[in-house]
């Protein structure tokens, strides 16, 4: 994996792609900070801290830059398939250090929708450049073997394996499915007649039997086996 990296970002983030890119080029690009790519296609990344983001929602700065980066096909020679705007930092903390913390809270909180929403861009927070890091990491590891494209690995929608349940909770709840017997009268009926079979073959006399079921209960019952 290769990487261009705008010329005004600060030198660290250059130096952090030297340490995982095989090769890395600094230039002015007309749009996003970071270009993560291989063959000429690639990831745009628009970074960001939470001090530059509240200054261009202020300024109205950031809506230029949203249009820019969603209409980019292709940015440096670089065929761009992807987009993210890269926040770095913490938007509460940013928030109450200035006046009306919850007001500004609210605002950005529009702002992110609006950018995930409207301009269909991914917006990736990350609370320290340690994290910073370990995302670039992360995403040059998985653009190199693909693992960003196509559809969700079947991992996510393996089927919940069923617990072995009790054969006797089992015909408890199958009898307490019957409409007006719950639990207790089922508990109550396996234990005058011992089976679900024993059950569906008695009487309306033999039901009534059992405390708690009367004439119209055993009626319903009767009625369902037969």
């Amino acid at each position: 994996m290769e990487a261009i990296v705008d010329s005004r970002e600060p030198p660290w983030i250059a130096e952090l792609l030297r340490r995982i890119c095989k090769a890395v080029d600094t230039r002015l690009l007309p749009v996003g900070d970071i270009i993560v790519h291989r063959d000429r296609c690639g990831v745009l990344v628009e970074r960001k801290t939470v001090k530059d983001f509240f200054g261009s929602v202020w300024s109205g700065r950031l809506w230029e830059q949203m249009a820019k980066l969603a209409s980019a096909d292709e940015v440096a020679g670089v065929s761009i398939v992807r987009k993210i705007l890269l926040v770095e930092g913490s938007f509460t903390q940013q928030a109450y250090m200035l006046d009306e913390p919850r007001k500004k809270l609210a605002s950005i909180s529009g702002a992110l929708m609006e950018c995930q929403f409207k301009y269909r861009i991914p917006v990736i927070q990350v609370d320290s450049a340690v994290m910073l890091e370990e995302f670039i990491r992360v995403l040059v590891s998985r653009e190199e073997v693909g693992k960003n494209e196509g559809e969700p690995e079947e991992r996510w929608f393996r089927p919940i394996r069923p617990t072995k349940v009790p054969e006797r909770d089992v015909k408890v709840y199958v009898l307490s499915s019957i409409p007006f017997v719950g639990r207790k009268l089922a508990t109550e009926l396996l234990k005058e007649f011992g089976t679900i079979a024993r059950i569906a073959n008695a009487s309306r006399h033999e039901l009534m039997r059992v405390p708690g079921i009367g004439e119209k209960l055993a009626t319903r019952i009767y009625r369902v086996f037969h």
